[in-house]
């Protein structure tokens, strides 16, 4: 799974501390979630509230391969 989180965070220069306080979780979160490898672990309801705070759908959070986020 790829991770988009942090070229939508770049396209809206939105710190991860700034995106974490938003979504309600920890910095360290956001940091994996930036990964290719963490993002595959995000929460449906996690996805969820990061989407709402880089104003994006959740699935413009992932790459190409369409992959929904665990918990759904």
């Amino acid at each position: 799974m790829i991770s988009r989180v942090k070229v939508l965070l770049a396209e809206r220069r939105m710190t991860m501390q700034g995106l974490a306080d938003a979504a309600g979780v920890h910095r360290d979160t956001v940091g994996r979630w930036c990964t290719d490898d963490g993002i595959g672990g995000m929460r449906m309801k996690d996805a969820e509230s990061v989407a709402a705070a880089l104003g994006c759908r959740v699935s413009d959070l992932f790459g190409e391969t369409g992959e929904a986020p665990s918990g759904q």
